[in-house]
């Protein structure tokens, strides 16, 4: 699953890694939680595109957005036939980028906070989905699709967000066949961090260092 994650790159930085004319305005994070805005790359009329979208995704048939599941992730397994996520799968695809995310491991009674981040670049990126809703206002929402963990991150969750190689990023926002793209394709490295991240009050570098 993928419920927190970090983006702190410099913006030219984000500009280089997704091939955008310009770079986005965009402040470090250390603890991005659903429910507010994040940073996504899609297709406009000119190319690729930078939009702020809110997370938690709102179908466009929704009657209202305030009622009615919100959902911050999708299962890349079921999202292709799922009516919630079925239209933007065809036709609304995203990549969301990130320093790295963090996910919970059970340990006994405690859940355990670990900051998974790539070993080789300073930005990885989910493959998300992205929705308008529409009435009297415009509302533009996004999930991020999960996968099956892989190799070692299996230790830590049985899901992780999908992460998709550069190779992929063209085919995957020009709505075509994903190409078999997972987090295998993308060495992933982890470490135990501090609690505090449990807090989406919390903000900060102090967040990803490792905790004894």
């Amino acid at each position: 699953m993928c419920g927190r994650y970090a983006l702190y790159a410099a913006p030219e930085d984000v500009a280089r890694a997704f091939g955008l004319a310009t770079a986005p305005p965009v402040a470090a994070r250390w603890n991005i939680a659903p429910g507010g805005e994040v940073l996504a790359v899609r297709l406009g009329g000119a190319g690729r595109e930078c939009a702020r979208l809110h997370w938690g995704l709102v179908p466009h048939w929704a009657s209202d957005p305030a009622a009615g599941p919100r959902p911050v992730n999708a299962r890349i397994e079921t999202a292709a036939d799922r009516p919630l996520f079925r239209s933007a799968f065809r036709d609304r695809r995203c990549l969301i980028p990130a320093s790295g995310f963090y996910e919970w491991r059970r340990e006994g009674r405690r859940r355990v906070p670990f900051f998974v981040f790539p070993a080789h670049a300073p930005l990885i990126a989910f493959a998300g989905l992205w929705e308008r809703w529409q009435s009297g206002g415009v509302l533009e929402s996004c999930a991020i699709l999960t996968a099956a963990a892989k190799g070692e991150l299996r230790a830590l969750h049985e899901r992780m967000p999908l992460v998709l190689p550069p190779a992929a990023y063209d085919a995957w926002l020009e709505r075509g066949k994903l190409p078999g793209a997972n987090a295998s394709a993308v060495e992933l490295r982890f470490h135990r961090v501090s609690p505090a991240v449990n807090s989406a009050a919390n903000d900060g570098p102090a967040l990803i260092l490792p905790a004894g």
